[in-house]
């Protein structure tokens, strides 16, 4: 029969014992170092989605921010365009009186002669 340090014979319950305090102190903070725990993993989690949610919110801010330009510089062409088509149709109707004038003119001048 296998014996403990005092050279008593082990037990299962004696075995259980050391494995259990063999466990708590050796070999479970020898895995805390080697491996991710847990709550470690819930604060790398919280971290990210606070470090995306930054970046969401910058891009969207940044995002709206062209937008605003872009719509500036659309509501500028489109009140330039509106400006350009109302002297496009004052200078269509004064070519259009011009040509009716003209025509007069022409048909005096040919009247006369």
């Amino acid at each position: 029969m296998p014996k403990n340090q005092n050279n008593n014979p082990i037990t299962k319950k004696g075995l259980r014992r050391e494995l259990t305090e063999f466990t708590d102190e050796v070999l479970l903070p020898s895995m805390e170092k080697t491996f991710t725990t847990k709550g470690e993993l819930q604060e790398a989690k919280k971290e990210i989605k606070k470090e995306v949610k930054e970046d969401v919110t910058g891009a969207t801010s940044q995002l709206l921010t062209k937008a605003d330009e872009v719509i500036s510089k659309l509501d500028t062409l489109q009140k330039e365009e509106k400006a350009g088509t109302a002297l496009y149709k004052r200078h269509d109707k004064k070519i259009e009186d011009h040509e009716g004038r003209i025509k007069k003119l022409e048909q005096t001048k040919f009247a006369f002669d």
